[in-house]
């Protein structure tokens, strides 16, 4: 059986019924293909029922000892002042659901979720549009600045090429984010904290980083960023670059030195996709006016639930996962994605 569904639905349905739900996984095996028809995208999905043994969800990737403190007009913690916690991220509420569903059901989820204001008039989903309030999602390390922090901070540490090939496979998805993240993280203990000012002076914003920002908040959109890097840089770049919303690790300092611990929980994959989530419930902004941008493997569920997901300078695994593509580094290239 081949359904089609218009390309903003894709997001809402694909990720949230045939990625997040395990139940669906189970009862479905899915050959799922996005493709671009007369100016708008389908989502072609075949689908062959063979019920089977209902799975657990898998848990997410955590690291003890993180605590937050709670903002007073919100029941989301906080870190950054007016922004979520990982441990919100990864809220019950944002949770994949376990409901299983049957192929009709697919179609009324899709139809529950659209507003007629969303729709063109042949009934296909419109893309995002600078004409209403939306929200643009990036990742911060090879998209929003040009390097990898991590690998900077190995070069401090002397263990630069190391932690760089742990950093090129997590990218290309050979290995699980979380287990790399600690991984080079280890290596970096004994740094001084001093590091990050010595770091943050190295880092330049991708072209058209900015321009980009500016324009978007002259339509009235928000831009968040959500990093597998660390507050102590990422809470710079983002006043300097005026973002609204960030998130990032937090590394562990005792006296004055790294420890080679991540506090709290690593913003992995999953994360990533429940900040997009939680940002545009907060800002009011629907999906279907979200654009989430990256280049690694741990970015694929945010692309593919945003309104539009757009694969930058991006690992061969990200790109077939997007809707769009950027190989150039110029970020106000996704301009020319938005009506």
């Amino acid at each position: 059986m081949v359904l089609r569904i218009p390309y903003a639905i894709r997001s809402a349905v694909v990720h949230d019924i045939v990625h997040c739900s395990p139940l669906f996984r189970a009862r479905f095996p899915i050959r799922l293909r996005a493709r671009r028809i007369a100016g708008s995208a389908t989502a072609t999905m075949t689908l062959e029922m063979a019920p089977t043994a209902e799975p657990e969800s898998p848990a997410p990737c955590t690291a003890a000892g993180a605590k937050a403190d709670m903002r007073r007009d919100s029941c989301i913690p906080v870190l950054s002042q007016r922004f979520p916690t990982i441990d919100g991220m990864l809220d019950e509420t944002l949770q994949p659901s376990d409901e299983s569903y049957d192929v009709p059901d697919v179609e009324v989820f899709a139809a529950a979720h659209q507003s007629p204001s969303d729709t063109m008039g042949d009934g296909t989903a419109a893309a995002p549009t600078l004409s209403k309030p939306g929200l643009l999602v990036m990742d911060v390390d090879s998209t929003l600045i040009d390097e990898e922090v991590i690998d900077e901070l190995g070069e401090a540490a002397g263990s630069g090429d190391e932690i760089a090939k742990i950093t090129e496979r997590a990218m290309r998805g050979e290995i699980e984010f979380c287990d790399a993240l600690r991984e080079r993280v280890a290596l970096l203990k004994g740094l001084p904290v001093s590091v990050f000012d010595t770091v943050h002076d190295k880092l330049h914003f991708t072209n058209g980083a900015l321009a980009l920002i500016d324009e978007l908040h002259r339509h009235g959109w928000k831009v968040g960023v959500v990093s597998g890097g660390f507050h102590e840089v990422v809470d710079r770049l983002a006043a300097e670059g005026h973002i609204d919303h960030w998130l990032a690790n937090r590394l562990e300092v005792v006296d004055g030195a790294l420890t080679g611990k991540v506090l709290g929980n690593i913003v992995c994959k999953t994360v990533k996709l429940h900040a997009l989530q939680a940002w545009a419930a907060r800002d009011g902004v629907p999906m279907s006016q979200t654009v989430a941008v990256g280049d690694g493997a741990n970015d694929i569920p945010m692309i593919q639930a945003a309104g539009l997901g757009i694969a930058f300078c991006a690992k061969p695994k990200t790109q077939l996962a997007a809707h769009e593509s950027i190989n150039e580094r110029d970020l106000t290239k996704v301009l020319d994605f938005l009506r």
